[in-house]
């Protein structure tokens, strides 16, 4: 079943400590967005965030992901808020900032879940 992802939102920003800013969270058919399992467009000036995530219910046309944990997707794009990158910083830099942004969502996100059980 699709997870509830306005309470993962509210959950998630409290946790990140996002709540000054004006986060929205829309799902999204594999069609809309064929690459990605989330994406993050944020306004910093305007402390301002659209998140588009893919719809659990086309995961299995994602197949090429390991990752299909939208919750750790959610929590992935958020951490783009607070870490906007420096994708003109190289060749390479932008497959490690994206591989260690991962890393951190997987750990936030399962550490929250085993301290929860």
């Amino acid at each position: 079943t699709r997870p509830d992802v306005r309470r993962l939102l509210r959950k998630w920003t409290r946790i990140l400590r996002l709540l000054d800013w004006d986060i929205e969270v829309e799902v999204k058919r594999y069609h809309e967005m064929p690459h990605d399992l989330g994406r993050a467009h944020v306004n910093r000036a305007g402390k301002q965030a659209r998140i588009e995530l893919l719809d659990p219910f086309d995961f299995c046309l994602a197949c090429t992901w390991t990752d299909r944990d939208m919750e750790i997707t959610l929590v992935h794009e958020l951490l783009h808020v607070h870490l906007p990158g420096d994708l003109d910083a190289g060749e390479g830099t932008s497959v490690m900032y994206e591989a260690g942004i991962d890393a951190i969502a997987q750990a936030l996100v399962r550490e929250h879940r085993r301290a929860a059980a």
